[in-house]
């Protein structure tokens, strides 16, 4: 794994994942765009969107992923036979092709081969995610301004207009 100016993350090491945002998103020319990239804001979190986790489900427990605008989650990586996998405390992020919901998950297991989340690097340095071996991107769609659901959406139109969600790899 490899932040976005080529550094090496070693296993273990911990990391937030910052969210880069384009300024396109159909919102009036005097209204704050939930999508602007305001990376060069003094404190960290000012203006940065951040993969974080979330639970539907009130048992204190996080399931999956989302994005938040005022800091996010502490991820970091391991290596398991030459595969990188992306970790969130002990758990492992996973995707469920299964499942109802197309999210990324967090399970205590390693995933197998079809649920892997798999880390795919862009020109700009970022990194984006898709299923293991799929060509679909991972995207956030944002609720009301104060959080973002993180999922795929495979409709033809969202696929060939949507850019995917990419992901800046910010060390702690």
């Amino acid at each position: 794994l490899r932040d976005m100016d080529g550094k090496e993350i070693m296993d273990e090491e911990e990391f937030e994942l910052a969210i880069l945002r384009n300024d396109d998103d159909n919102t009036d020319d005097e209204e704050e765009s939930a999508d602007v990239d305001n990376s060069a804001e003094k404190s960290l979190y000012d203006g940065n969107d951040w993969v974080g986790t979330y639970s539907r489900i009130d048992d204190d427990k996080f399931h999956f992923l989302s994005a938040h605008p005022d800091g996010g989650a502490i991820f970091h990586c391991v290596t398991i036979d030459d595969i990188c996998y992306l970790k969130y405390g002990e758990k492992y992020l996973y995707t469920d092709p299964k499942h109802e919901m197309d999210y990324i998950f967090v399970g205590t297991e390693v995933p197998a081969k079809e649920k892997r989340v798999q880390i795919h690097y862009m020109n700009d340095g970022s990194i984006s995610l898709t299923r293991w071996g799929g060509s679909v991107f991972y995207n956030c769609e944002w609720v009301k301004c104060s959080c973002g659901i993180i999922g795929l959406n495979e409709d033809n139109e969202e696929l060939y207009w949507q850019e995917p969600m990419k992901l800046r790899i910010v060390k702690l």
